[in-house]
């Protein structure tokens, strides 16, 4: 699924794309970076990916939910990280989480 995402996003020139980019403080699953004044977006985006089966219940879901937002304190902490990708524009970061191979949902993570 972060593969497919990856391409489709890849067809963009907003953003330069980087995946599983090491920090100080883990691996991104996905980093969508501004591309410098040419960039037509006003955010740069962090994204953590999360799987789950159809089936999963709820609190399968929220304890997915729950590493990936933990996750993504820590890469938001990095500054020279953000500072990479933002330009000192603005951040954004939230977590995916796919069910199963049909379903999608997304979660922001608040002040990013």
């Amino acid at each position: 699924m972060k593969l497919m995402l990856f391409a489709y996003l890849s067809q963009t020139n907003s953003f330069y794309l980087m995946s599983e980019k090491e920090t100080a403080q883990g691996y991104c699953d996905l980093l969508l970076g501004l591309r410098g004044n040419a960039s037509s977006a006003k955010y740069a985006w962090i994204i953590e990916a999360k799987y789950v089966k159809a089936e999963a219940t709820d609190k399968e879901i929220e304890a997915a939910v729950s590493r990936g937002l933990a996750q993504l304190e820590r890469y938001t902490s990095d500054a020279d990280l953000i500072k990479m990708l933002t330009l000192g524009n603005h951040l954004r970061a939230g977590v995916l989480v796919f069910i199963g191979a049909k379903d999608v949902r997304y979660w922001p993570k608040s002040s990013a």
